[in-house]
């Protein structure tokens, strides 16, 4: 009895080490097409009037910041690549430095997850990699040209 709660003790633990930190045990989030009400934070520190949900030039709806009290920030995005059927993997990926978004098999690396980057392709010569990048999450950058 003793060894199954100290094994349920210490899965827990490790499952919650590798969440990201956010405020009251909130993770972080993104999902492709499921919008996101009341999931965006309030006003906080780094985020003067709070966020709310909507579609990002990725293609997933995550948040976005408030400009002042009541308006959203403005910007314009073109539509995400449609990578349905595509032989380089089916999500749009973002390639940090990179111009453009590419195709890419899922997982796909972001946030907390090392996951997959978009491959040679037309535009992306040398492929990507995942990397922890500048804002200290996963994030897709351009490999390094041999």
């Amino acid at each position: 009895m003793f060894k199954s709660t100290f094994t349920f003790v210490l899965a827990a633990t490790a499952v919650s080490s590798a969440r990201a930190s956010c405020i009251n045990g909130a993770e972080e989030i993104s999902l492709r097409g499921v919008e996101c009400p009341r999931l965006c934070p309030d006003e906080q520190e780094g985020l003067g009037f709070g966020s709310y949900c909507d579609l990002l030039e990725t293609g997933v709806y995550g948040c976005k910041p408030y400009s002042d009290r009541d308006s959203p920030a403005s910007a314009d995005y073109d539509a995400p690549l449609n990578c349905t059927g595509n032989i380089a993997g089916g999500f749009p990926v973002s390639v940090e430095d990179g111009d453009g978004t590419f195709c890419s098999a899922g997982p796909v690396c972001s946030g907390t997850i090392a996951g997959n980057c978009p491959g040679v392709q037309d535009g992306l010569p040398s492929g990507s990699v995942c990397v922890v990048i500048g804002t200290g999450v996963y994030g897709c950058v351009l490999a390094p040209v041999v």
